[in-house]
């Protein structure tokens, strides 16, 4: 009775991988095709991309959200391989069952099954990773250098293009492939490989720009870094320009030493406090003020008065960035200068933003789709070339240092 379970558990496994490989299989390889998924909304979404496909369905079977957590854990660690590990787990499955269908069922107890797993788990440890060792890596050690701190043109486009090929379509994958080359280069200068690779990886979300509305094919790079808003207050400016950064109103952190009797003497200490601060920052020659929220009337009408930019509602991990990057001056937590090349409007498509020149070698990568549901799917493989990337360089890096 015990051995009939477990054979029904092994049907079972069978049977849940099943559907998932039958989605996956249409869209594996190049010349795969593309998944469409229609939501409740009537929003439509069409993929090509493992993981996004996998995640996108409604899965309730405890089995089914096992292999999805098994999956999304295999992508984050390696950057790729989701459809290639349903395929591999469901033909493993099939091959156990096949093999338990010819032995006696007698022979497939609990030690048995036991002995099995151990052998897997054995050879996923050890004899996988002497193959990977002895084949792949001295063949894709032939083609890149054998110094870490050096990828050729034609490399990076290998490693881009095998990536993006088998997630988008072969027009939207040559377009991609190239700005994302270009992002790269663009962002090296004299760094090396695995800095470059590295700096990209941990701060793709304030390094990309997302603009709906335009073709794939108006995706660009940009000097700099992208804010999508508009000034709240612009004026033009030559660099190089000091700039104010701000996380939290202008008059909210005016001292804890105030004693108020009556409102009216409260409101004329406020408004006398916050123009000794603000004429304090005109003697600091502070041209733009970047800020993460709203500023009261009294900042905007003083900066136009001065001819200070000011940006508000800027994404704090933006200004956190341009804070570490740039070796801001601290005036009060949580206040700093920093300094930029210049400042700029931007218009992409019917979105109005700002353009912010950084001194270290920086660059904004703008991604264009005509549909917010492609527009996901772009910047989503997008992202995955640069992971897959960062995770294969780390490894031939680790490698060649042994």
């Amino acid at each position: 009775m015990q051995q009939q379970l477990e054979c029904v558990s092994l049907q079972v496994c069978v049977s849940v991988l099943g559907p998932l490989e039958s989605v996956v299989r249409r869209c594996l390889g190049p010349e795969g095709g593309s998944v469409l998924f229609t939501r409740d909304t009537g929003e439509t979404l069409i993929s090509r991309h493992g993981q996004r496909v996998l995640s996108t369905l409604h899965l309730e079977h405890p089995m089914a959200r096992m292999v999805l957590d098994c999956v999304c854990a295999h992508a984050k660690s390696t950057g790729d391989g989701t459809k290639s590990f349903i395929l591999l787990l469901s033909a493993l499955l099939r091959a156990i069952q096949d093999s338990a269908h010819m032995r006696r069922k007698a022979s497939w107890s609990n030690p048995a099954l036991q002995n099995l797993a151990n052998r897997l788990m054995a050879l996923s440890r050890n004899e996988l990773d002497d193959i990977i060792i002895h084949q792949v890596t001295p063949y894709a050690s032939s083609y890149c250098s054998h110094h870490s701190d050096k990828l050729e043109h034609s490399i990076l486009d290998y490693l881009i293009s095998g990536y993006i090929s088998g997630r988008t379509g072969a027009g939207q994958a040559e377009i991609l492939k190239h700005i994302l080359c270009e992002f790269y280069y663009k962002s090296k200068r004299d760094q090396n490989t695995t800095e470059t690779i590295s700096f990209i990886h941990s701060h793709f979300n304030v390094l990309h720009t997302r603009v709906a509305g335009l073709p794939v094919g108006c995706s660009e790079v940009i000097e700099g870094l992208v804010v999508t808003r508009d000034w709240s207050v612009w004026t033009e400016l030559r660099g190089p320009i000091k700039a104010l950064v701000l996380y939290e109103s202008f008059g909210s952190s005016l001292g804890d030493n105030i004693t108020v009797c009556f409102q009216q003497d409260w409101l004329s200490r406020t408004e006398s406090i916050t123009k000794q601060k603000l004429a304090y920052l005109l003697e600091l020659q502070v041209n733009v003020v970047l800020s993460s929220v709203k500023q009261p009337e009294c900042v905007l009408q003083w900066a136009r008065m001065n001819h200070v930019a000011l940006l508000e509602c800027v994404d704090s991990d933006q200004l956190d960035f341009l804070c570490n990057i740039n070796f801001p001056e601290t005036l009060s937590h949580p206040q700093h200068i920093v300094m930029l090349k210049y400042c700029k409007r931007l218009q992409l498509g019917g979105l109005r933003c700002a353009q912010l020149g950084i001194y270290s070698n920086a660059h904004t990568l703008v991604l264009c789709a005509p549909a917010p549901g492609l527009l996901d799917q772009t910047v989503c493989v997008s992202r995955g070339s640069m992971e897959g990337s960062y995770a294969g360089w780390r490894s031939f890096a680790c490698r060649w240092c042994v």
